[in-house]
Order: structure tokens, then C-alpha cells, then sequence
């Protein structure tokens, strides 16, 4: 069977038999024989897995006003934004501690910013932040709070 040019380059770029099928006016069971004929396999639906789970959560945020990032995956049992990636979890706030400061946390993370649920990566604190931030504010106010 001769295949479509056409179907076979989106074929070969990866796309479903039915994005093809929309894209190019025709019939997907059509595509779906081209893809038999090449010996190409089926696309999975669904979203496609991130490189690494910083990749993820950039896929799962959106930016808003005041230079915060709003989540918007799923949360853990205890209420953080969180996801699954490579068979573990992990919470937006250590991955996108992670991003802006280029080393693990130490301790709880959370952010800074004081808005819940931020995960913008340069608001997110760990502990020694928060200690830092604490002594630096009894600094300035004399111990005050």
C-alpha cells in the first residue's frame, strides 16, 4: 500500500492517528492502516511525560500579577501543591525551591511571599531562609515582632 507523503511525515513526527486525521481532512482508520503499513506504533493519549520534574511543574503553573506563580496540579493529603513524577512525589514548593536556588532545601518550604498556594520558585523559603529573614528583621526592629 502506498501511504500519503503527508500522513506518513506526521506519522513519523509523533502525532495521533486522530490529530492527523483533523489536521489533514481524512478519515483516521485511514491513518491508523498508514501507521500499520509503516510499522509505527500507536500514540499513548494523555500528556506526555516531562523530562524531569522540573519540566512538569513549569507545565503545571501559570504567572499572575505581582510576580506570583499560581499551581495548577493537584495537592497532596495535606493540602500542598504537588505531583508524581518517575514514581515519586514531589511538592512544587522543593522543586521550585529547587529551580531558583540551584540546591535542595533544607527543612519545610513554603512560600515566603505570604500568598498560599504561591510556588513562584523565587518566593519559596526553606528554613535557613526563614531564620535568616527572622534575625535579619530583629536586626532592624530590635527584636520586636
Amino acid at each position: 500500500m502506498n501511504v500519503r507523503a503527508d500522513i506518513a511525515e506526521l506519522l513519523r513526527a509523533g502525532l495521533s492517528d486522530r490529530a492527523i486525521a483533523k489536521q489533514l481532512h481524512t478519515d483516521s482508520k485511514g491513518v491508523a492502516v498508514a501507521r500499520r503499513t509503516l510499522g509505527i506504533p500507536r500514540v499513548r493519549s494523555g500528556i506526555r511525560p516531562s523530562d524531569s520534574p522540573e519540566e512538569l511543574f513549569l507545565s503545571r503553573t501559570r504567572r499572575v500579577k505581582g510576580g506570583h506563580m499560581k499551581w495548577l496540579g493537584g495537592l497532596n493529603g495535606c493540602g500542598l501543591p504537588a505531583f508524581r513524577h518517575g514514581g515519586r512525589l514531589f511538592t512544587a514548593y522543593r522543586v521550585a525551591f529547587r529551580i531558583h536556588n540551584g540546591r535542595e532545601p533544607i527543612g519545610r518550604t513554603g512560600p515566603g511571599c505570604g500568598r498560599p498556594l504561591c510556588v513562584a520558585p523565587a518566593h519559596i523559603d526553606d528554613q535557613p531562609a526563614r531564620t535568616a529573614a527572622k534575625a535579619l528583621y530583629a536586626q532592624i526592629f530590635g527584636g520586636a515582632e
